[in-house]
């Protein structure tokens, strides 16, 4: 899917341009002049800018003209970890259990190639690390036994790990996604999004048609 929404852009004149760090947009008039570096500076002048850049959005925030800092939401980190199964198992579908308030517990799930993996669990970092604990093993075979008693611990083994970009911390009850437009925060043309965690992957698409219909 992605490739395809890859190509859509450029057949729609677009382009995508990977490894490139964005450095500061400023309001002039109608357009945004936005510096970007991909190796040297360059800059882009635009009506409309959409800060979408997950776990980074509120240091992209900062930098972005005349946007007032009230309208800027601190983002705070929840690490999850994968651990998949390479045995037999009597799963055919998705399975959830009963959800905190942070997450939707260690679900059942299964990657492109049907093999099942469980996951994610929430540790709070204040830094971005995807280094894999692997001391949360026991953790999770404690929780899936309760589920599934027969589960063979040696077979569970670790797969990979996300960070959420979360809008509370742990002290804090679970806020939904934001996405202010210029009725919101005053500038006309931006769009800012921040919060959109894993189920922001599942709705990119509603998510995009609401942005374009605030633009």
């Amino acid at each position: 899917m992605i490739t395809a929404l890859e190509g859509d852009i450029q057949h729609n004149q677009g382009v995508v341009s990977l490894n490139t760090s964005f450095i500061s947009a400023k309001k002039s008039e109608n357009n945004f002049e936005i510096i970007c570096n991909d190796g040297n500076n360059f800059s882009i002048n635009a009506k409309v800018l959409v800060n979408s850049s997950g776990l980074y959005s509120d240091i992209t925030s900062k930098k972005i003209q005349p946007l007032d800092q009230k309208y800027n939401s601190p983002i705070y980190y929840a690490k999850g970890h994968y651990f998949k199964y390479s045995g037999p198992h009597p799963f055919h579908s998705l399975v959830y259990p009963l959800a905190s308030e942070f997450s939707s517990g260690l679900h059942v799930g299964f990657d492109m190639g049907g093999q099942i993996r469980f996951g994610p669990d929430v540790t709070w970092v204040n830094v971005i690390d995807f280094s894999f604990d692997e001391s949360l093993k026991d953790y999770f075979i404690n929780s899936i036994h309760n589920y599934w008693p027969d589960m063979d611990p040696d077979k569970l083994q670790p797969d990979y790990v996300g960070i959420r970009p979360k809008l509370q911390n742990s002290n804090e009850k679970m806020k939904d996604f934001s996405i202010l437009g210029a009725q919101d925060h005053g500038v006309d043309g931006l769009i800012n999004l921040q919060g959109i965690e894993s189920p922001g992957v599942t709705s990119c698409l509603a998510i995009g048609q609401y942005v374009a219909e605030l633009v």
